[in-house]
């Protein structure tokens, strides 16, 4: 009789025994999934989404320091917004670095990237040269190069905005999707310790 009640008491010890061990390897699991899924929301999905809303933000910058550019007959004017437009340049190289580098963009969509920054870059070139020419000799030729330069100019700028909005929402989506698994884990963590706390 007293060796079955021990018995008994021993498998029921060995029994939560089990039940702490598998509860604190799921509680260790989740925290590391919760830990790297937080890692990842924080840097590679937002690097994504933040990228692209950077560039969108850059290349306005730079559309309005042309237009500005165009009413201007001060030279030194002229300077400032060109430095204007380089940085927004610069900012637009670097923030579409860290969109490439986080690996979460199909091949195709970053081919597209690579020759609608291409195309804009080349069209903000014939404005700059364009501009440059009518400041230093206004006429009928240099007038006609700017007008030209401009349509070049608008035609691309939207396109370009508009896909690196796409861009941005697919940056978005990634974030979200992790948000959610991250909100799983927690949830799966919660219940571990709860079944500790209860035994």
């Amino acid at each position: 009789m007293n060796q079955r009640i021990s018995t008994r008491v021993g498998m029921i010890f060995a029994g939560l025994t089990v039940v702490l061990l598998f509860c604190g390897g799921a509680g260790y699991y989740s925290a590391t999934r919760l830990s790297n899924g937080i890692d990842y929301v924080t840097t590679t999905a937002w690097s994504a989404a933040d990228g692209s809303m950077e560039s969108v933000i850059n290349i306005q910058k730079q559309a309005i320091a042309l237009g500005q550019l165009a009413s201007s007959t001060n030279e030194q004017r002229a300077q400032e917004l060109t430095v204007k437009i380089q940085e927004a340049i610069k900012q637009v190289d670097e923030s579409t670095a860290r969109m490439k580098a986080t690996g979460l963009f199909e091949k195709e969509l970053l081919e597209r990237l690579d020759k609608l920054h291409s195309d804009f870059a080349n069209a903000r070139s014939e404005m700059l040269t364009a501009y440059a020419n009518y400041r230093a000799n206004p006429g009928a030729t240099t007038s006609g190069a700017v007008v030209q330069a401009n349509r070049d100019f608008d035609a691309i700028t939207p396109e370009l905005l508009q896909f690196l909005n796409e861009m941005e929402a697919v940056g978005d989506s990634k974030v979200e999707n992790f948000t959610n698994e991250i909100s799983g884990i927690k949830s799966e963590a919660y219940g571990a310790i709860a079944i500790s706390l209860a035994l």
